[in-house]
């Protein structure tokens, strides 16, 4: 015969790319001769790839081939995709092989004369053919490093991973998980199969900060062929306001201005295989964690109501596959700066109007950062102010003004005081009230003046602030 495999692996046997992968044979020529070389043809996946080949045997009459380096530069060409979100099953990282074996003599010529039939290797244009010879047994190879460990008891094993202090009750995370036992020549590198998908992977762990062992589930979503894509949803979101424009800009509100007007967040979710199962939208208030708003029906969701605080919003969307994505995060701040009963805060003044009248063609607006929307104008035989200021939460309020022309700041021409009284509701935002000087305060003068007027404002008996600005009037 003229070759006898004596070592081989087992049928169907899965070894590692980068272990010794040994076939070994005796061999004789047809006619019992010593054989001048014994070839062996590695074939992978049922293709001829490369041929190894021996001329001398050892001392036991043994012919020895290791053929990882074949199996290694077939795999290097195909890497398996890693990306760290999914598990996926790729063929490329998995072969099949079978090698044949066979011997060749000296002929008349003295040449080297192949016995069977050798294999044709492949080019650009023709496809490789398959040789003759004894063929071993069919066995895989695994393109992984690891294939054995000293150590077979799997929660012995990851315990020996431990470095510096651990919990008795925690181990390092391991590629297997308890159920499925290591034997000889396997190790945790080494693959299962099993009968059931694996769904999920539970993680026993403590965070950074913490304390306690908490226990967490990650869902494995497998590909549904090999090498293909699972193509994960994503999703943003946006404020959606009353005028129909769309931001998402960080909103702040003052609810001193008023009550808090509604709001709308649009949500935009996508999925290349158009398999959306869900979109969720979330809320996380002052920052005390996330909590769910529901799923929605559509990709608007009313915001009716907010008090005083800070929010957030962001979205979840998921397909059928289980792939999931999370939004960006729109802020919305919600302030009330409202005086309490008893205090006055003053607004900032950049539009005071003042126009002319009788005596008064050019009013120039006040000098400074006056604290009310205050209007003077003159009307034929006075001069008319219209206040309007904010004073949400007071029961009562005195507003007194003195008027005094200032040719320097040393004397006094008019000193005139007005009194106006009010009693203004909580929920007023802007009320006004209207006072007109006595004819005797009219200002008959031509020229530049300065007016230096004085705010006396009071609660019940009480004076709570008093502001004092310059009004600067032009007279013809």
């Amino acid at each position: 015969m003229p070759a006898i495999i004596t070592q081989q692996p087992t049928a169907n046997q899965i070894l590692s790319a980068y272990k010794p992968m040994v076939i070994a044979c005796t061999a004789t020529t047809s006619t019992g001769g010593v054989p001048t070389l014994v070839l062996c043809d590695v074939y992978i996946n049922s293709v001829y790839y490369r041929t190894f080949f021996s001329s001398k045997a050892d001392k036991e009459g043994k012919y020895t081939f290791d053929i990882q380096d074949a199996v290694q530069e077939r795999l290097t060409y195909f890497i398996p995709p890693i990306d760290g979100n999914k598990i996926e099953i790729n063929n490329s990282s998995l072969v099949d092989i079978v090698v044949k074996l066979r011997t060749s003599k000296l002929n008349a010529s003295g040449l080297n004369e192949f016995e069977q039939t050798p294999p044709i290797p492949g080019t650009d244009d023709t496809l490789p053919s398959t040789g003759q010879g004894v063929s071993s047994n069919k066995f895989f190879a695994l393109n992984i490093l690891i294939q054995n460990e000293e150590n077979q008891d799997i929660i012995s094993l990851c315990s020996s991973f431990k470095t510096n202090d651990w919990n008795n009750e925690a181990i390092p995370l391991t590629r297997r998980n308890k159920i499925n036992f290591l034997t000889a020549d396997q190790s945790s590198y080494f693959p299962f199969l099993s009968d059931k998908d694996i769904r999920k992977v539970k993680l026993f762990a403590k965070l950074k900060g913490s304390t306690d062992f908490q226990e967490y589930e990650r869902e494995i979503v497998w590909a549904d062929d090999i090498n293909e894509v699972s193509n994960p949803p994503t999703i943003n979101i946006k404020w959606l306001t009353n005028d129909s424009s769309e931001t998402i800009t960080p909103k702040v509100f003052d609810l001193k201005f008023g009550a808090f007007v509604p709001i709308k967040i649009k949500t935009y979710p996508e999925d290349p295989d158009s398999d959306i199962e869900k979109v969720e939208l979330f809320s996380n208030t002052n920052n005390a964690g996330w909590i769910s708003l529901g799923e929605l029906a559509t990709n608007i969701f009313d915001i009716n109501t907010l008090t005083v605080g800070k929010y957030q919003y962001k979205a979840i969307v998921t397909d059928s596959k289980a792939n999931f994505a999370e939004s960006n995060i729109l802020i919305y701040e919600i302030k009330d700066t409202t005086p309490a009963p008893g205090t006055i805060t003053l607004e900032d003044f950049d539009n005071v109007v003042a126009t002319g009248g009788l005596y008064s063609t050019r009013v120039r607006p006040i000098i400074g950062e006056p604290d009310r929307f205050i209007t003077f104008y003159s009307i034929d035989l006075g001069m008319t102010i219209k206040n309007f200021y904010e004073s949400k939460g007071m029961i009562a309020s005195e507003l007194r003004i003195k008027f005094t022309e200032l040719f320097d700041y040393n004397s006094w021409r008019y000193n005139n005081t007005v009194v106006t009284e009010s009693n203004y509701s909580s929920t007023e935002v802007m009320p006004s009230q209207l006072t007109q000087f006595n004819s005797d305060s009219e200002i008959e003068e031509v020229g530049t003046a300065q007016i230096i007027h004085e705010f006396q404002i009071y609660h019940t008996a009480d004076p709570l602030q008093v502001f004092t600005n310059y009004l600067q009037m032009q007279f013809d």
